[in-house]
């Protein structure tokens, strides 16, 4: 195999300069992100109402779980990040919980998209690898920090140049079909209890066990992936496009769910919650501003933002990566329409669902360019 020549290389690094120099608005996210979701001026107030042992609303006083991994310091980091869970788990701000059950169900679309591009060939030896660094980080700053810096860095290290090479889009199967098992195990299952468990107390359990998601969900996925073949060589050559069924299966079904929780949230909205859609999703103030009076107002503000930094910061990534694939005259749909159809989803089916199908029909389109570009270099 010869080795890339000195103009190639050149201009693999002016490229990657180029991307990055259109993807620093991500950064500047980041960086926004970051002021943004501060929780340290009310850490105190925190730490006050986990050493009082219990929260108190609608005349229930419900004892704050101290102890679960019996590992001292886990146990005091995770208790103290539960205290700002607690008007949204136990509903007593019924605003914050239709928002956090919506969030994460976003949240689970993002989840199977970002493990199956750590699975993709063509990210290999990336940093894309290794999703876990972002969504346990995201545990203990908020992924909103997180999250425009992994599309940051994605960006940059993973053009669709990358896949012109037969099988580079390809994800390995064997790790492809344990995404989706994975994370009904770790992060769905105490997710829907931790807000849906019919004993409240218990639902305390579930959020420790949620909060360690990112490593709940690796240590499953690994473990899964053990009980398929790797076939990665003999599909690269023989089926490149041999994962997109069961992708359209996983990736749909998180959509689905994401799609159900933004049309819950509509219901609500107009039969029983007495807020508007717009009360529930957008934050009316900064979580740092003076005029935040209390820890469950801050709560608020900061998952609403949180929100936004994640999931909108997601679907300004895929107006990037569909930027890529119509500069390459891969999609010949007008920025208009694809804006028009963007806007449509968003507002029937929520952000989650929007980012889900839009990744789907980019992963289509790269899968249809590599093969027609493979069977035309055959011939």
């Amino acid at each position: 195999m010869s080795s890339p020549s000195p103009q190639g290389a050149t201009h693999q690094k002016a490229s990657k300069l180029r991307r990055l120099l259109i993807a620093l608005p991500l950064l500047g996210i980041t960086i926004l992100a970051k002021q943004t979701l501060n929780p340290a001026s009310w850490i105190p107030t925190a730490i006050d109402v986990l050493k009082s042992g219990s929260v108190h609303f609608d005349g229930t006083s419900m004892k704050l779980w101290h102890t679960f991994y019996h590992i001292t310091k886990l146990d005091e980091i995770i208790s103290l990040l539960n205290v700002f869970f607690m008007p949204s788990v136990y509903g007593f701000d019924p605003v914050s919980r239709v928002q956090m059950i919506s969030f994460l169900s976003d949240g689970g679309v993002l989840l199977n998209i970002w493990l199956l591009e750590s699975v993709r060939r063509g990210n290999a030896s990336t940093i894309m690898q290794l999703p876990i660094l972002f969504t346990l980080a995201g545990q203990i700053v908020g992924l909103g920090v997180l999250a425009p810096f992994y599309f940051f860095l994605h960006y940059i290290l993973s053009p669709i140049g990358n896949f012109q090479v037969t099988g580079q889009r390809l994800t390995r199967m064997h790790y492809t079909a344990a995404v989706l098992p994975a994370v009904v195990i770790g992060y769905y299952v105490p997710f829907y209890s931790l807000y849906f468990w019919p004993e409240l107390g218990t639902r305390q359990g579930w959020l420790f066990l949620w909060q360690l998601y990112p490593i709940t969900t690796s240590i499953s996925f690994l473990a899964i992936s053990r009980l398929f073949a790797d076939t990665a060589a003999r599909d690269s050559l023989h089926a490149p496009k041999r994962d997109l069924p069961l992708i359209r299966a996983y990736v749909g079904t998180a959509v689905t769910l994401a799609a159900g929780a933004w049309v819950w949230a509509w219901f609500w909205s107009l039969t029983e919650g007495g807020a508007s859609m717009a009360a529930i999703f957008i934050p009316t103030a900064s979580p740092q501003s003076t005029s935040v009076a209390s820890l469950t107002r801050f709560n608020e503000l900061f998952l609403q933002y949180d929100h936004i930094f994640v999931i909108g910061t997601a679907l300004v990534w895929q107006a990037y990566l569909f930027g890529d694939l119509k500069a390459a005259g891969a999609v010949q749909v007008s920025w208009p329409s694809l804006f028009l159809r963007g806007a449509a989803s968003l507002l029937v089916l929520g952000p989650g669902a929007t980012l889900g199908l839009g990744w789907l029909w980019r992963e289509h389109v790269v899968a249809s360019r590599a093969v027609n570009s493979a069977a035309a270099k055959k011939r």
